[in-house]
Formats: structure tokens, C-alpha cells, sequence
């Protein structure tokens, strides 16, 4: 008897999931459609009798090479798992997004009274700031934040209530929650 650590073993595990299998899987399968097709194309051509039988086997022939070069992509996820997808990386975006702003506002040349970080991230106040790029850019990022808690009340996502004067650690901190209760 062979033990599980055997060649064979490995070689089979090795193969079903390395990415050339994909590749070969694909290859094999267009090429064994496009054959499917051809056949169904000679027998078209030369017999009107099976006229029904050939047409499934062009067609079937076509589908084939379609999905094997990419043109007829088939999925096995939901549109559940697709909407959660898309909002992890929305959130995703939003995290990085305002770690950046953060960290660029600590860079930024200030007064000597202006704070050192960002204060209340949320907060509406930041429309009449002063500052030429800060209210734009926080603006962006407040209107991403809000659409996405909108969507995640959407998908039966449950969240809680913020103040907009929050700090921007709690901010993060609280999208990092939102992520984790995507997941």
C-alpha cells in the first residue's frame, strides 16, 4: 500500500492545484470543442439527414472553444458572494484611502496652531476649512464612507450609529469592524 506522502500523491496534488493545470484543463477542452466542431462541420457538410445531431455538435463545438478562450466566462459564485466581494474592497479602498490622507496631512507644512492630526475626519466642518486641498479630499472620502455604510444597511449588514466627531483612529477602526463583519 502506498503511503499518502507517495510520488503519485504528490504529483496528483501538485496538479490539481497548480495554475498550468488550469491552463492545460482550458487547452484540452478547446481543443477537444473545436474537434466537436469540426466534426459536426464535416458531417453537416456531407449528410442531410443528421442535420439536427450536427448542428448540436457545431454548436456545442462553439460553446466550447468560446469558454476555453475566455469569451464565455462560467462561474460557480453568487451574486452574494459577489456583492460581498465588491464591498470588502470597497472597504479595503476606504481604509487605505484614509490612511493616506492621514498620513499626508501629518506631512503637511501647518501653522503653529493647527493640530498635529487630522481631527473629526466625519465631521461636516471640513467643507469651509481654509485649507485649499483638505476639504476636497476629505469630502471624496466622506461621501465613500457614507455610501458604503448605506450599502452594507443594504445588504442586511448590521451597524451601529457613529458621531460624526469621531477621531481618526476610531474611524478606521470602525471600517476595520465593517470588514470584518463582511467577511
Amino acid at each position: 500500500m502506498e503511503s499518502q506522502t507517495g510520488w503519485r500523491h504528490r504529483f496528483l496534488e501538485w496538479a490539481s492545484g497548480h495554475a498550468l493545470w488550469e491552463v492545460a484543463r482550458h487547452l484540452a477542452i478547446t481543443i477537444g470543442a473545436a474537434w466537436i466542431g469540426s466534426y459536426g462541420v464535416a458531417r453537416l457538410m456531407h449528410a442531410a439527414i443528421d442535420t439536427a445531431a450536427n448542428v448540436f455538435l457545431l454548436c456545442l463545438g462553439s460553446l466550447g472553444v468560446g469558454w476555453g478562450i475566455g469569451l464565455l466566462p462560467i462561474t460557480k459564485t453568487g451574486k452574494l458572494s459577489i456583492v460581498r466581494d465588491t464591498l470588502k474592497s470597497r472597504c479595503d479602498a476606504l481604509i487605505l484611502g484614509w490612511k493616506e490622507l492621514d498620513r499626508d496631512y501629518q506631512n503637511a507644512r501647518k501653522n503653529e496652531y493647527d493640530p498635529v492630526t487630522l481631527q473629526d475626519p466625519m465631521s461636516p466642518v471640513w467643507v469651509s476649512s481654509e485649507w485649499k486641498v483638505w476639504p476636497y479630499r476629505i469630502g471624496v472620502l466622506q461621501g465613500k464612507t457614507n455610501t458604503l455604510r448605506e450599502d452594507l444597511v443594504r445588504e442586511g449588514i448590521e451597524i451601529e450609529e457613529w458621531d460624526s466627531r469621531m477621531s481618526m483612529p476610531k474611524l478606521l477602526h470602525e471600517l476595520e469592524k465593517y470588514k470584518l463583519e463582511i467577511s
